[in-house]
């Protein structure tokens, strides 16, 4: 159960003053997924949201693609992973 669900469900069984370790047992969830939502509001969960959606679009390895594409385009006769290692030793010297 994720997202809004979850999040909703939790506001439920809080304002019926059930204990964060009784809502965890009943949603089948682990105490501090409860404790995160505990005491956030609509808004902050919706940003919270909205910054976890960004991270999967931007992640941090999307700066390296062009750069480890075009060292397997180098060295096509290679295993990627020989690629990687002759290649980031390299990279990781020059800086």
């Amino acid at each position: 159960m994720k997202g809004w669900i979850m999040f909703n469900k939790i506001k439920t069984l809080k304002e019926q003053n059930l204990k964060v370790t009784q809502i965890a047992r009943i949603l089948n969830s682990d105490v501090r997924t409860i404790n995160k939502y505990w005491n956030m509001s609509s808004e902050e969960f919706e940003l919270l949201r909205t910054q976890y959606k960004q991270r999967i679009v931007g992640r941090k390895m999307d700066v390296y693609e062009q750069l480890i594409i075009s060292w397997i385009k180098e060295f096509n006769d290679m295993v990627l992973s020989q690629v990687f290692k002759h290649n980031f030793i390299n990279y990781a010297t020059c800086f």
